[in-house]
């Protein structure tokens, strides 16, 4: 995949989205496979929390990932995360997942 993203016009894509993200390794191997592909323009890495124990999970993945020095320079002080839904309301029903991504919302902008 990075092979061939390394050989697209830079800019052409956005953002490489990690389904089920759990951890900060899931958002550092794919910074970590786009350098050793020799990609010139990285992909902004965007984790997204879908599962009822990733949305739990979600602010201790990014608080990790924050307190990296070179995440944070990687980044640029910008960083994108989806919050899904579907997966969550299939593991705990509609209200609890609803409320779960309330909740990981609310924690990660705070």
């Amino acid at each position: 995949t990075f092979t061939m993203i390394k050989d697209q016009y830079p800019g052409s894509l956005g953002a490489y989205v990690i389904s089920q993200a759990t951890t900060a390794s899931d958002v550092l191997n794919v910074l970590l496979l786009q350098k050793d592909a020799g990609v010139k323009k990285p992909l902004r890495v965007v984790p997204l929390f879908e599962t009822l124990d990733d949305l739990n999970g979600a602010t201790g993945t990014m608080k990790t990932l924050f307190s990296l020095p070179g995440y944070l320079g990687e980044i640029n002080g910008k960083q994108e995360v989806m919050i899904g839904y579907s997966d969550s309301a299939k593991d705990a029903g509609r209200l609890a997942a609803s409320w779960a991504q309330y909740e990981t919302q609310e924690a990660l902008v705070s």
